[in-house]
């Protein structure tokens, strides 16, 4: 190895300046080059850590990434770490309370400040009672950030001065999310409950494009009962639906079925008192008896003034006495009753709509080598079994007015090839990206193999196999082969003063000097020109 280096050192300085920049430049650039690629391909990919961040949370979260030392792209409020890392992240920043969700919370009063006046440090508490309401909405999962506003009145002594408390609330939900009229009531409580005299009826709640989800208007009885009988009205046909398609998947595949169905309810309260009264079932519930004596009677006197005056108290016999008795039974019987009342439950099903729309059959058919799917329209057979097991399932009676229909249509599964070809698309793009990465880097390795390090071997090779065709026919001197053998120590220091000695007493005349210089240009045209110098001497030979 130290032989072949030293030999490439020699080669080096035989080139030219040209070719020893040109030689050094090729070098330079397939290194680095390789040192790019091998860089490039060792490049984390980045993925997002936290998006739609408020500006507070980024710049928080950027001070902790650069605390951590952790590398970090910012796109917009968009913030993208590498990916082996954002779990990792994620978790952390939670521990530190990050992101907050915006706006400031109750951490307003961390620091107390000297010199604040009442006025600062009440529009700090409602800064901070905003700002943790808007955190904890937004921390409900169809919410994807929210705004309160909160109008506290002055309070005052007297009762007829006082104004209730008020608030305003923007929802900003997740795209193809409605919320429900009872995630809505809760967030109105949630609010109310919060705010010490706020009331539901004074919160209004609206979304993002304008529309109206909560105000006072829509917070009567008649409001929230109409509301809450319009949600189960779709849930229980939502329910229904599934049922169906639950049912049906098994048979006819998976996604080749839809259904609906409209469920009308009375929300209607009855009441039914019925009295049934037994005229057999006679009970004796009271008896009573009086008895009366009765007497009557004629007195006798003389006839006259005197008889007739008051206070006269003189009788004469001659009158007549008549006695009688009276006696009377009561009793008093209750008939048997039995008196029934019936509550009828409200949301009872008045009407059911079905409709079910089921798919073609998929027949498998061979062609050459492959089997191919063909889609074939069902039987009447097959749609009058479907017809009754739904039917039966969801309870259809005629009586009532249900009506059901089943019909048969082809599908359209454009998007599902659409998206097949798109998946496809994406894997392949993923595959050609690193295939492309690393192919770049062999192409490289082997361009720099074969362009660069083979000619450059094939050279050196070449010029050890001229240097070994240049020896004398007998080979390497003994005095060459004692040069390379390892000499004894006394030798060489002999042979060191020598040289020395010789040097001392001998200098080589100018002419000496010019002689040994032709004869290296002698040797060294001979060794250039091996058959020029071949020709010459045949030449000469012929002429003598």
């Amino acid at each position: 190895m130290p032989n072949i280096l030293t030999q490439m050192r020699d080669i080096f300085k035989n080139l030219s300046t040209s070719q020893r920049i040109f030689f050094v430049s090729v070098i330079l650039i397939v290194f680095a080059g390789l040192i790019g690629l091998i860089m490039w391909a060792n490049t984390p990919q980045y993925a997002v850590l936290f998006s739609n961040l408020s500006d507070e949370d980024a710049s928080l979260i950027i001070q902790k990434l650069k605390d951590m030392k952790v590398k970090y792209r910012l796109s917009g409020n968009v913030i993208k770490v590498p990916e082996n890392k954002v779990n990792e992240l994620r978790i952390n920043l939670a521990a530190m309370g990050l992101p907050k969700g915006g706006g400031v919370g109750f951490e307003v009063f961390d620091k107390s400040k000297l010199g604040m006046t009442e006025f600062m440090e009440k529009i700090n508490y409602l800064r901070a009672l905003e700002g943790e309401l808007s955190r904890t909405i937004s921390s409900i999962r169809e919410v994807k950030s929210a705004k309160v506003h909160l109008v506290l009145p002055k309070k005052s002594v007297f009762l007829e001065e006082r104004e209730p408390a008020k608030a305003s609330i923007v929802l900003n939900v997740y795209p193809g999310v409605v919320l429900s009229s009872s995630t809505i009531g809760a967030i109105v409580h949630l609010v109310s409950s919060a705010v010490e005299g706020l009331t539901p009826e004074n919160v209004t709640i609206v979304d993002v494009y304008g529309r109206l989800l909560a105000s006072p208007e829509f917070s009567g009885k008649d409001v929230k009962l109409s509301s809450k009988q319009l949600e189960i009205k779709e849930k229980v046909s939502r329910e229904m639906a599934k049922k169906i398609v639950t049912l049906l998947e098994p048979i006819v595949g998976i996604g080749k079925v839809r259904a609906s169905v409209v469920a009308d309810l009375d929300f209607t309260k009855k009441e039914k008192v019925d009295e049934i009264y037994d005229p057999n079932g006679q009970v004796e519930r009271s008896e009573k008896s009086e008895t009366q004596k009765i007497t009557e009677g004629t007195q006798g006197g003389t006839p006259g003034v005197g008889s007739n005056v008051a206070g006269n108290t003189t009788q004469t016999s001659g009158g007549t006495t008549k006695k009688s008795e009276i006696k009377k039974d009561l009793i008093n019987y209750e008939i048997n009753k039995t008196v029934l009342k019936t509550v009828f439950p409200s949301g009872e099903i008045k009407k059911l709509s079905v409709s079910v729309i089921v798919d073609d059959a998929v027949k498998l058919e061979k062609k050459g080598k492959e089997i191919v799917e063909k889609k074939v329209p069902r039987t009447p057979e097959e749609l009058d079994k479907i017809r009754k097991l739904v039917a039966a399932a969801v309870g259809i009676n005629k009586d009532r007015g249900d009506t059901l229909e089943v019909a048969n249509l082809s599908f359209d599964e454009t998007y599902k090839i659409e998206s097949e070809k798109y998946m496809k698309s994406q894997e392949k793009r993923k595959f050609l990206a690193i295939g492309m990465k690393y192919g770049i880097i062999l192409l490289l390795a082997l361009i720099l193999i074969f362009f660069v390090l083979k000619p450059m071997v094939k050279k050196v090779t070449a010029e050890i196999g001229k240097q070994k065709s240049h020896l004398p026919p007998g080979g390497i001197s003994v005095g060459e082969i004692e040069e390379k053998a390892p000499p004894q120590l006394d030798a060489v220091e002999e042979r060191k003063q020598l040289e020395k000695e010789i040097e001392s007493q001998y200098r080589p005349p100018k002419e000496a000097k010019k002689i040994e210089i032709i004869r290296e240009k002698l040797q060294k045209f001979a060794t250039e020109n091996t058959d020029d110098l071949v020709a010459i001497i045949r030449s000469m030979l012929l002429e003598e």
